[in-house]
């Protein structure tokens, strides 16, 4: 027997059979489901617990501990950013940085925790721990409270003015930058970044202008902000490939390697790397200066150039002769 005629109705969805399929019904205004365990707020709290993080429960440690110290990473985005980075962790009066849910660290830890495993081979500096054979099974455990941060650092000579102090009244000195470059093996460094995909073109594949080859708005700000994390990503492995070179007394080559919808990796030429860790140096310098003198430092400095020389070294143009002088007694000693 022939079905018989419907009228459409686009609240029904018909399979081949005719007969429709159920409609979902509307999202409930009040709690969906009162027997479950958890209401979706008390979930979203629960999870927004467990799942938030800081520097210091990722890393074991808190970034910054002394005014002399700085991380490679924000240092890639310039004195000023370093500088008010500092200035929101010393508002706590514990030094921990409040625990909070970000997305962009939990998506990136998820991500670089799934590469170590990949990656067996390779050696991420993150946290080392010690173990132990247990004499019933077997295997090794980690014992609690051994966990510890695997960092690379670099001193720099600097001489502070009289009377300014560390956290333990005495005079400070030098200055120090450190990082956790993500993965090394024998003479090769990783850099892993995470982007936004989300943001660039709303009509991706349709657009006009982006067919015609002038992009829109959409995909102008997108091009900036890869541009951007391109540009801190090779300034943060440069430094790192600098650092462990010296470290480990051979020659070491950078990637970075930008996972978005696909991945995408770039190889750092020579100057790159030189670039990266002569930026990373002057950075640290000039945040010291604008420490010590904030009011006269307020104009925004000159960054240092590409280097072009084989040895990479800063000009004169954006360093006072104090922080030259300490640069150049730091390569001679090298």
């Amino acid at each position: 027997m022939p079905l018989a005629k419907r009228t459409f109705d686009p609240d029904l969805i018909l399979d081949p059979t005719g007969t429709p399929a159920p409609v979902a019904p509307d999202a409930p205004k009040v709690n969906p489901n009162p027997d479950a365990p958890m209401t979706e707020e008390a979930m979203t709290l629960y999870l927004i617990d467990k799942l938030s993080s800081n520097y210091k429960t990722k890393f074991k440690t808190h970034n910054a501990p002394e005014q002399n110290v700085f991380s490679v990473s924000t240092l890639t985005s310039g004195p000023g950013t370093a500088l008010g980075y500092r200035a929101r962790n010393a508002k706590e009066a514990s030094g921990d940085e409040p625990l909070v849910f970000n997305a962009a660290m939990y998506r990136g830890s998820a991500i670089h925790k799934y590469t170590e495993e990949k990656l067996p081979d390779w050696f991420p500096y993150e946290t080392a721990v010690d173990k132990h054979k247990c004499p019933n099974c077997g295997y090794n455990h980690a014992i609690p409270g051994s966990e510890r941060p695997i960092y690379v650092r670099e001193i720099f000579e600097y001489k502070w003015k009289e009377g300014t102090l560390d956290s333990k009244g005495q005079p400070l000195k030098d200055l120090v930058i450190y990082g956790h470059p993500d993965f090394v093996k024998d003479n090769m460094v990783l850099e892993l970044k995470t982007v936004e995909s989300k943001m660039g073109c709303t009509n991706e594949g349709k657009c006009e202008l982006c067919k015609a080859g002038t992009l829109c708005e959409g995909a102008k700000k997108r091009n900036n902000y890869m541009n951007s994390v391109i540009k801190k990503a090779k300034f943060q492995v440069g430094c790192y490939a600098r650092m462990l070179g010296k470290e480990m007394k051979r020659r070491m080559f950078a990637y970075v390697v930008i996972i978005d919808k696909g991945l995408k990796v770039h190889l750092l030429s020579e100057d790159e790397m030189w670039h990266g860790y002569n930026f990373v140096r002057w950075c640290v310098y000039e945040c010291a200066k604008r420490m010590e003198n904030p009011v006269e430092n307020q104009a925004k400095a000159v960054a240092p150039a590409m280097a072009n020389d084989e040895k990479g070294h800063l000009g004169n143009s954006s360093i006072d002769v104090r922080i030259q002088e300490a640069i150049h007694n730091q390569e001679s000693s090298e």
